[in-house]
């Protein structure tokens, strides 16, 4: 663009990608696997479609000096997709689009108490797309084993066993990338060279990944051993002819969804100061606010661990919650570095400060609003069924004290670097001390003393520019 005061940037370009797994995956005999109760059955890895993404994008930079400041403005846009998605998936033929723009203003230098000053103001918002992984995408298949006969015998060549095995398909296609909305927004003002700056930004991901429990039901027949005759016995055993009940249990598995939303809000601070005079230190401060919420917006599935009849309960509870966490924090960062440039030397001593953390857990509800019977049935929740044998263990045993803030209080930790740079710069050694001296006091948590403990580490450094 023609004039002096005004510059602008484009960027415009594709990319393809091509990533392919060749590898024979896990080994293992299926029938001696690597432990009891496995899953899972053999599956080479060159059987997964490659991950094949192609994207375009597009950026603008445009630049404005003017009597009244100057203007920064970037903008542009992303579009992303796999290309090697199948008819049956929701993501097949989609393109993602994440446009983004950041914009900034610089007033005109004044003196403000006899100082040369600044001040920049900036913004900017923009979206990002994560897509799935292949293992999200194409997982394994799920197979479920129900154990019919068991048969042991003294000569192991009469030994048998008699398994019920149902395959489950764990591949969810409605599954689509996570989304994640920023936005931020910065003051940066310095006055004689002592420069501050203040950042406060909002970040949303409402489409995360998350596993998600399902339940069904599956019949096996349970063959009665006591009718074989281990004395009569010429070879193993068959099933043929055994008497046997037919039996219903419920198995799970996951697989991959949309359900869980992640929130991150936050200040960011920044203090550097001019060095002082004589001794040549300067003094530098940082440190950030944090705070991020964590929700599972889907239904939760809960099966009792309690075992009745020589079984495991056949019931599942489902909970319409929204399950989730908060965890905060805050610190700072105080930096002293001196320089002595006659001896080649560089001290600096730093503080780091944490002056809390806390995290609590959301509460939910103890009572299911349905459930999964054996025979694959859902039902809803009734007060009546508290009172049955097995749907009470439905009620789950949720303390109020689990959902109590738990609060870390102040700790900080003392650092020493010294820097000698050697042979006309061209070689810096370094030694350093992180931890060298700690405050790190016990506190109390639900009942509980909690200690701390820091290990000192020392450390030599050495970097050479050629």
């Amino acid at each position: 663009m023609p004039g002096n005061k005004v510059h602008n940037t484009l960027l415009v370009g594709a990319d393809w990608n091509l990533d392919k797994n060749l590898g024979r995956g896990q080994i293992f005999d299926p029938y001696t696997p690597v432990y009891t109760g496995v899953s899972s059955r053999q599956r080479r890895l060159s059987d997964i479609p490659a991950n094949r993404r192609l994207s375009a994008y597009a950026e603008e930079q445009l630049r404005i000096h003017t009597a009244l400041g100057s203007i920064e403005v970037t903008a542009g846009a992303r579009a992303a997709m796999l290309t090697n998605m199948t008819d049956e998936y929701v993501m097949n033929g989609k393109v993602y689009l994440d446009p983004r723009a950041n914009a900034g203003y610089t007033f005109p230098r004044f003196t403000l108490l006899g100082k040369a000053t600044t001040i920049r103001v900036s913004g900017g918002v923009g979206q990002h797309t994560k897509m799935p992984t292949m293992e999200q995408l194409f997982p394994d298949m799920l197979y479920l084993d129900f154990i019919q006969l068991n048969y042991y015998h003294d000569n192991p060549d009469y030994r048998c066993i008699n398994v019920m095995t149902y395959v489950r398909n764990p591949r969810n296609t409605a599954l689509e990338p996570a989304r994640n909305l920023k936005w931020e927004v910065a003051a940066d003002l310095s006055i004689g060279g002592n420069r501050m700056s203040v950042t406060l930004f909002r970040e949303k991901m409402s489409s995360g990944f998350r596993s998600q429990a399902h339940y069904d039901s599956y019949t096996y027949r349970q063959y009665d051993a006591s009718a074989i005759d281990g004395e009569a016995l010429t070879a193993k055993p068959t099933v043929a002819d055994l008497p046997y009940t037919e039996t219903s249990e419920l198995g799970g598995y996951s697989n991959y969804t949309n359900g869980s939303m992640t929130l991150k809000e936050g200040v960011e601070y920044t203090f550097e100061s001019v060095r002082v005079p004589v001794v040549n230190t300067r003094l530098t401060i940082n440190g950030a606010y944090f705070r991020t919420t964590y929700n599972n917006s889907m239904e939760d599935a809960y099966r009792p661990s309690q075992v009745l009849d020589n079984k495991q309960i056949q019931y599942v509870g489902l909970y319409d919650n929204n399950d989730g966490s908060v965890r905060e924090s805050f610190n700072s960062n105080f930096t002293f570095d001196t320089s002595v440039p006659a001896l080649k030397l560089g001290f600096s001593v730093s503080a780091q400060c944490l002056w809390f953390t806390t995290s609590q857990r959301k509460e939910v509800s103890n009572y299911p609003v349905r459930y999964i019977a054996p025979d694959g049935v859902t039902h809803p929740w009734t007060d009546e069924c508290e009172g049955d044998a097995f749907l009470r263990y439905l009620v789950r045993e949720n303390s109020p004290s689990n959902f109590e803030k738990n609060r870390v209080p102040f700790s900080m930790n003392l650092n020493f670097k010294v820097t000698k740079k050697l042979f006309n710069d061209h070689v810096n050694v370094a030694m350093f001390c992180t931890r060298l001296w700690d405050y790190t006091p016990e506190y109390e948590s639900r009942g509980a003393t909690i200690r701390r403990h820091v290990t000192p580490y020392f450390g030599h450094e050495m970097n050479i520019r050629i």
